[in-house]
């Protein structure tokens, strides 16, 4: 349970905090140390900037990036890693729990490019609000968790600080901005191809800015091989790859009594994240469903299309709105196959859920899920000719479901969260000791 610090909210902006000024700016308030010891650091103290944080922080969001957070905090209070994660809400809050601490920021001119995700205007300056409650906390190293406004104020902080930071690669801002200008030039056909192209190129220079050496970047953290590939030509910062875990505890298979119950000429498909046409390729379900009408769907998530889906699906579809914990994985473990048809995901941790769950999987031959994918074992890696057609071999054969099914939970048990978190460790470790 997270409970309140003695201090309250307001002494994270008060003026009162005690910093240190050094050539290359503002740094840090002393610790008993006068800098980081050379070499690597025994403890360190990270500070994580994130749009998206834990769900107290008054925001309703369920992501990859939210799951791998509330994983990380856990993972770094079993651990005593002192943590700091930096997000919006609904008003200036710090909540802590041993060794973590959550700073909660209300936008002080809130936008939403996407109605899940808060975003804050005024930081593209910087916040001092934001800059006190860092330069006191004496971070060992900042992790920039997305090139969204508070990414850019994590960055800011980092640079005026003289902390070394590390960057997540966890949304293409390129391929994001382009759908967007798609979306909104959709009548405007004569505009759409010029003005799409000119959007995704301004998004690409915004992103080598963000993620380059000169902002103090010192690694750019991928969750796949073609993802680090796809962009390792475009941005000037040195890669490396860090892929993302399950919990295999949470996210388990049916109950041989429960599969046996279930029709198998009636096969409920599953879909869960994020419920957005453009970004996540939804128009392929109404394809689905007539290709493959002896299967019903389940829709796991919310988003600004929902009411469009389920309008335009009817009864075929069953929405239950956004899930978390033990309503996620028995949400799971009700379906018979996974479908992701998103083009454009960097990794897809809903993808790895449903393997844990025992659940093969149909992904798309573009982005990170592909990679998650033994093709033919654990599921199907499928092109846009061939997805329906593997969509409909699943839905009507119960034994390659099974034979899938129970090769796709030995492969998700492979993949635990702490071997993710003890090279995320390693990562932060390196960047703190090369630090000038």
């Amino acid at each position: 349970m997270w409970r309140r610090p003695s201090e309250s909210p307001g002494a994270i902006s008060a003026s009162t905090i005690p910093v240190t000024w050094f050539p290359g700016g503002l740094w840090r308030r002393s610790r008993g140390l006068s800098a980081t010891p050379p070499g690597l650091p025994d403890r360190l103290r990270v500070g994580v900037f994130s749009e998206v944080g834990h769900p107290e922080s008054g925001y309703r969001h369920f992501s990859g990036v939210g799951n791998f957070l509330t994983y990380n905090l856990r993972y770094c209070k079993q651990r005593g890693v002192e943590m700091d994660l930096h997000s919006y809400a609904e008003r200036d809050r710090i909540d802590e729990d041993g060794s973590v601490q959550l700073f909660g920021w209300r936008p002080r001119v809130p936008i939403r490019v996407d109605p899940t995700i808060p975003q804050d205007l005024s930081h593209i300056f910087l916040d001092r609000r934001i800059l006190r409650a860092a330069a006191a906390r004496c971070y060992d190293v900042i992790n920039v968790v997305a090139p969204g406004t508070m990414g850019l104020q994590g960055m800011r902080i980092a640079r005026r600080l003289g902390v070394p930071a590390v960057a997540m690669y966890t949304t293409s801002l390129a391929e994001y901005a382009s759908k967007r200008a798609t979306e909104l030039l959709g009548p405007l056909g004569f505009l759409k191809r010029p003005t799409v192209a000119a959007t995704e190129a301004v998004g690409w220079r915004t992103m080598r800015w963000f993620y380059s050496r000169r902002n103090g970047i010192r690694a750019v953290l991928a969750p796949t091989r073609s993802t680090m590939e796809a962009i390792r030509q475009r941005l000037d910062a040195p890669l490396a790859m860090l892929g993302r875990g399950v919990d295999t505890d949470l996210f388990r298979p049916s109950p041989e009594a429960a599969l046996d119950s279930r029709d198998p000429g009636r096969p409920l498909i599953l879909y869960s994240g994020r419920l957005h046409r453009g970004d996540k390729d939804l128009d392929r379900f109404a394809e689905i469903l007539d290709a493959a009408p002896e299967a019903r769907l389940l829709m796991v998530g919310d988003g600004p299309h929902r009411d469009d889906l389920e309008a335009e699906f009817g009864d075929r579809a069953e929405f239950t709105g956004a899930l978390a914990g033990e309503a996620l994985a028995a949400a799971y473990r009700r379906c018979d196959f996974f479908v992701f048809p998103s083009r454009h995901d960097t990794f897809g941790q809903v993808v790895m859920e449903a393997m844990a769950a025992g659940l093969p999987v149909v992904v798309t031959d573009q982005g990170g899920p592909q990679e998650l994918v033994d093709h033919g074992r654990t599921g199907f890696v499928a092109d846009d000719d061939s997805f329906l057609s593997r969509v409909r071999q699943l839905a009507r054969s119960a034994e390659l479901r099974r034979d899938m099914a129970r090769r796709a939970r030995k492969a998700a048990e492979a993949r635990s969260w702490t071997r993710i978190f003890d090279e995320l460790m390693g990562h932060y470790r390196r960047a703190a000791s090369r630090q000038s």
